[in-house]
């Protein structure tokens, strides 16, 4: 399965680039889709080469490559690898040199890309990640499905104040059951993901969770999960009532945030709140207005 990923290891701006060309970049912003599993995909080129699906993963710290996808490009691993830290667990990776990333009019040249694990899932070929975002603003605007990078975050949403966990994840506080609770922005992710501390900070009744699915990641190893019916909301006033699964998963420890209650917020809520924004300048996220 696709998904995000949390990387330790050992630019230039174009005119437009993105979607099939100029034609495609309307208001400085392009079209995406989304993939089997729910969460947005743009075209992006690599190494001057494509188009290519890639998931676009704010909580994917470097851009990801499939196998497909590598054998394409023709490129080699470069010498040492990196510890990749998904939601189950850590795995050693290969790492690979991209000569140029462009997407959405923008462009990186020498970006860190890692090997995806297992087999790809998704209908996507790989992810791209928060880096090539570094110093800009990505905006996912899904009631339109369309997606901006370096423009203002729209005056009609709601932006409030944020950490950048390593430079790269969005971090800021929404309400869960009453609760101030850290999420993790994660738009490679398919569905939220509750940590353990948050589950008993809420007090439920035990009633009130059931046995949840285990959940496996690119990492390799498998997080059994506890599910509940949760109120979750935006500082900005979109709310929604979600069955949140609770687990030990290991990469809220990576990040920090285990002795706390924190979530990652993926594309269940994401997209029912109609978007989300990252100030990756001035650490700032937003939401649309409920």
């Amino acid at each position: 399965m696709l998904r995000r990923t949390f990387v330790t290891a050992g630019s230039s701006l174009l005119a437009a680039c993105a979607l099939g060309g100029e034609a495609d970049v309307e208001d400085g912003s392009v079209p995406i889709a989304f993939d089997n599993e729910g969460r947005p995909v743009g075209q992006v080129l690599l190494n001057g080469r494509g188009l290519f699906s890639m998931v676009i993963d704010t909580a994917g710290q470097r851009a990801g490559l499939g196998s497909g996808l590598v054998n394409e490009l023709g490129i080699r691993p470069m010498n040492g690898q990196a510890m990749l830290h998904g939601s189950s667990g850590a795995h050693a990776i290969s790492l690979y040199m991209l000569d140029s990333v462009a997407f959405a009019g923008h462009e990186r040249e020498q970006l860190v890309a890692t090997a995806l694990l297992h087999r790809n899932t998704s209908t996507a070929a790989g992810i791209l990640g928060a880096d090539f975002f570094e110093g800009r603003t990505v905006i996912f605007d899904f009631a339109r499905a369309r997606l901006s990078v370096g423009k203002p975050i729209p005056t009609a949403w709601h932006s409030h104040n944020a950490r950048l966990l390593h430079g790269v994840f969005a971090v800021t506080p929404i309400q869960i059951g009453g609760l101030e609770v850290q999420a993790v922005i994660d738009t490679g992710a398919k569905a939220s993901l509750g940590d353990m501390s948050l589950l008993a900070a809420l007090g439920l009744a035990a009633g009130d969770i059931r046995p949840g699915e285990t959940i496996s990641g690119v990492a390799g190893g498998a997080v059994a999960t506890q599910v509940a019916r949760v109120h979750v909301s935006s500082t900005s006033g979109p709310a929604s009532q979600i069955d949140l699964a609770f687990g030990a998963f290991p990469v809220f420890e990576a990040l920090g945030l285990a002795d706390r209650p924190a979530i990652i917020l993926g594309n269940d809520l994401l997209r029912a709140w109609g978007g989300v924004g990252i100030d990756y300048t001035n650490s700032r996220v937003a939401f649309p207005l409920g």
